[in-house]
């Protein structure tokens, strides 16, 4: 706009016959509504900047993940929303749970007896899972003296609380996994070589199989079960929260992906032209 001072006299009275005005007017009016939405809720910005520095923290032990985002790998866009699902997960009751409820607001019960939205079954079996295969995980790694605590690196939120089922019952039922037919892209890597079972998930939504050594132990092999069940639980959600609005994931990926690059795609060098 500022370049358009300079040269009035060669805008045409007809806006739409100025294509590159045109142009830049769209993408203002587009990143204005992405600011009304993201930007102007505090929770909802809080949310973003917990999924971004997340993720920043999980580049810089994996550096194929950051490499797949560098590059902009289409195998990218498919484990960014894993991601995001798992960093909701760790703790479903911080701000990131503002920024779920934004992107699949199918996935929650919204009644106003309740100030806020409580997740219904598909989630609650989701963070379930999730934190039985974090427990199996912990308890295998050693990064927990209690089994009902959780690693230090995980936050405070417990394996038994209101969110999911308790342990005893999942481990209880039976979730079989087709493991033959579970196809894994991406190289295997060693359980044990991880310190903690968020590195764990993080791996495993890089589409990479868990190896168990040749002398593995039951909790080991328990594990690693609890683990693939999950992953398809995960990959279920990953693809509702692409698909059930596209647009607005489209959107919000697109703030992700700038903020932990630092490149917009409208950054380029581009000669203005009225």
């Amino acid at each position: 706009l500022r370049r358009v001072s300079l040269c009035l006299e060669r805008v045409d009275p007809h806006l739409c016959n100025n294509t590159g005005l045109v142009s830049r007017l769209v993408e203002w009016e587009e990143c204005w509504e992405v600011c009304g939405r993201y930007v102007r809720d505090p929770k909802l910005m809080t949310g973003l900047s917990t999924v971004v520095n997340e993720i920043r923290e999980l580049q810089l032990v994996l550096p194929r993940l950051k490499a797949m985002c560098d590059d902009f790998d289409v195998e990218w866009f498919m484990v960014l929303p894993r991601l995001t699902l798992l960093v909701y997960l760790r703790d479903p009751n911080a701000d990131v749970s503002q920024l779920m409820r934004q992107l699949m607001p199918q996935c929650f019960r919204w009644s106003s007896a309740t100030a806020t939205p409580k997740p219904l079954q598909g989630f609650l079996d989701l963070q379930a899972s999730f934190n039985k295969t974090r427990h199996l995980l912990d308890v295998l790694l050693g990064n927990s003296n209690n089994p009902m605590s959780t690693s230090p690196a995980l936050g405070t939120q417990k394996v038994g609380n209101s969110w999911g089922k308790s342990i005893e019952t999942l481990e209880n039922e039976d979730q079989d996994v087709d493991m033959e037919n579970f196809q894994f892209t991406s190289p295997d890597f060693d359980l044990g070589s991880c310190s903690t079972s968020w590195e764990v998930f993080a791996r495993r939504a890089l589409n990479s199989a868990p190896v168990a050594p040749g002398d593995a132990t039951d909790k080991c092999r328990d594990a690693i079960k609890s683990l693939e069940a999950f992953t398809l639980l995960l990959e279920r959600s990953s693809l509702d929260l692409q698909r059930h609005c596209a647009e607005d994931w489209n959107q919000c990926s697109a703030i992700l992906v700038q903020c932990i690059t630092g490149v917009s795609k409208r950054q380029q060098d581009r000669e203005f032209q009225v």
